[in-house]
């Protein structure tokens, strides 16, 4: 827990993406943060994750930060957040996820369904789920995510396969993918600048597609041919 004779907020991060500091906490992380260099730029991702779950959005202030910026600029004050280009919002949603995997664990167990990996799979997918009140949290097999809330997405991989394709369709959700590098391995996932608003009940189906080059994992993940690619397919239920 933060304290006064604590010399940065690195546990603090938690929490404070997850909308769990009390007022008073989340003062002494913006009173810190403001002088310190190095906890102000951790700051700045921890804050867009529990932005990004109160309002789908990483650059609309949080309830907690309004107030403990008026609390602490005076009446009047509140949060300024400049509204970047879209291409530096896709690298905020990013840094906001990745802060988010340093505080939740991955489950143990066999999550994803596997096609074309040998037995010591050397790519992996994590599927978190969060918003609507809800802290962020990594969704293991079998567990449903909410309509309304909405899932985030972090990959790694052996250096044979550098690119990858997540795809999310389904019923209760429109369908979106992105494609990336990988330049994580499995164990120390990275985000992708992904997110998917789960609109209905229902369920919705994650796809993972690694390869070598992007044209093989696009292929892979439209369920095509791929040689040398490996695609990971999770199915998420979605509870009313």
């Amino acid at each position: 827990m933060f304290s006064l004779f604590d010399a940065h907020i690195d546990g603090e991060l938690g929490p404070l993406g997850n909308g769990l500091l009390t007022p008073r906490r989340f003062r002494k992380v913006v009173r810190h943060s403001r002088n310190c260099h190095r906890c102000a730029a951790l700051y700045e991702r921890s804050i867009r994750v529990l932005r990004q779950l109160e309002h789908r959005s990483p650059w609309e202030p949080a309830q907690l930060e309004l107030e403990a910026l008026t609390s602490l600029n005076g009446p009047g004050v509140g949060a300024k957040v400049s509204r970047p280009s879209v291409g530096t919002a896709l690298v905020g949603l990013a840094l906001a996820a990745a802060v988010a995997l340093l505080v939740f664990t991955p489950g143990g167990g066999d999550e994803l369904a596997v096609r074309g990996a040998p037995t010591a799979v050397p790519v992996a997918l994590r599927i978190f789920c969060g918003g609507r009140g809800a802290p962020l949290s990594e969704l293991k097999e079998g567990a449903a995510c909410t309509a309304g809330q909405s899932l985030a997405f972090a990959v790694g991989a052996a250096p044979a396969f550098s690119k990858v394709v997540v795809l999310v369709r389904g019923p209760s959700t429109d369908e979106a993918s992105v494609s990336a590098t990988v330049n994580a391995q499995v164990g120390a996932e990275e985000a992708v600048a992904l997110t998917a608003a789960l609109e209905r009940a229902g369920e919705v189906e994650v796809v993972a597609a690694f390869a070598g080059d992007e044209l093989s994992a696009a292929a892979a993940a439209r369920g095509e041919k791929s040689s040398g690619a490996l695609v990971l397919k999770r199915i998420v239920k979605v509870a009313p």
